[in-house]
């Protein structure tokens, strides 16, 4: 079993759960130094969440115990194959222990862009479910308003 770091809409259990159905969720928490972005390939594909690195900021996390089955579920889902995201791993403090966790982040050709609807519900459905505050969210949606207003 791997730690498993969500950040976007894996973080709505419903549907992370039917993609993975081994997975547990060990525990939520904060993790300092990056900031969400909705960010997309180019200007003609969907817009999703990915993190970025940034020193003053953090974003809510929640941390799953995943099976192989599940990281080639995730992987797929992600769509590693087609490089809209990539595959990292990250260092955390779990429990008083260091442990590294997976997660995906989109490729660094990515835009800003703005999320459908849907998208946007169900990455909030996620937050809500797991009492995070949905400032993070508006923030990165904020942002990608700011630049998509100024390079349209």
């Amino acid at each position: 079993m791997k730690y498993y770091l969500a950040y976007g809409s894996n973080l709505d259990t419903t549907s992370f759960y039917k993609r993975c159905p081994n997975a547990k969720l060990v525990t939520t928490a904060t993790m300092e130094g990056y900031k969400l972005s909705f960010k997309r390939l180019n200007e003609l594909s969907n817009t999703y969440l990915t993190i970025e690195k940034d020193e003053s900021s953090e974003i809510p996390i929640a941390i799953y115990k995943i099976s192989t089955e599940d990281e080639k579920a995730l992987d797929y889902y992600e769509s590693i194959h087609t490089n809209l995201y990539y595959k990292v791993e990250t260092e955390l403090l779990l429990h008083n222990q260091r442990v590294l966790t997976l997660t995906y982040i989109m490729n660094d050709s990515s835009i800003y862009g703005l999320p459908s609807d849907d998208y946007y519900k169900l990455v909030k459905k996620g937050y809500m479910e797991h009492d995070f505050d949905i400032k993070y969210l508006e923030e990165a949606l904020q942002r990608s308003k700011k630049w998509v207003n100024k390079n349209d």
